[in-house]
């Protein structure tokens, strides 16, 4: 990570643990940058105060971010970061988790799995399925679409809450 202006880099592409900010001399260049995903965009002229703010949010964020789940998988004790993870799958006593890397399956229920992330940035969207809100590219009324191309499926049960939580989560991306 480091800090990179699109003068330089017209192609930037973030990888994991970028936290893009743009700026911009018009606001029309917002939709130019979606496919990006940036953190946050200011207008120019930035002024310190603004940049300052920014500066606080992105921080924020990459402390939540590098939160840890801990489990136990085949009598050893892992670790993924928060950032890394893109949904959990429950099946009866068995969790599988998915990551940007890897998918590991161990003994758990979804609902402690649940206990033990951070409500602003993972959602429940089905009894056997829990996502991590910045993985998500498309949501439906009956499914999320994540970046990884896997399509989930929200149960009825959990649609309000899902539409309301990923409102929010956005919201708190923008502020």
């Amino acid at each position: 990570t480091g800090t990179v202006t699109i003068d330089d880099k017209p192609d930037y592409q973030p990888v994991a643990g970028d936290v893009a900010i743009y700026e911009a001399t018009h606001k029309e260049y917002v939709y130019d940058v979606f496919d990006v995903l940036p953190f946050r965009f200011l207008i120019k002229p930035v002024t310190q105060e603004a940049l300052n703010i920014v500066m606080k949010k992105a921080f924020e964020h990459f402390n939540l971010t590098k939160q840890v789940f801990f489990f136990n998988q085949n009598k050893e004790h892992l670790q993924v970061s928060f950032d890394e993870i893109v949904y959990f799958e429950g099946n009866l006593r068995k969790v599988r988790l998915v990551t940007t890397e890897a998918e590991y399956d161990f003994y758990g229920k979804i609902s402690d799995v649940m206990k033990q992330l951070d409500g602003n940035l993972f959602l429940q969207i089905h009894n056997s399925y829990i996502v991590n809100m910045s993985q998500i590219r498309k949501i439906s009324d009956s499914a999320v679409v994540l970046k990884l191309g896997a399509t989930l499926p929200i149960s009825k049960k959990y649609r309000e809450e899902v539409r309301q939580k990923h409102i929010q989560y956005m919201a708190w991306r923008c502020e």
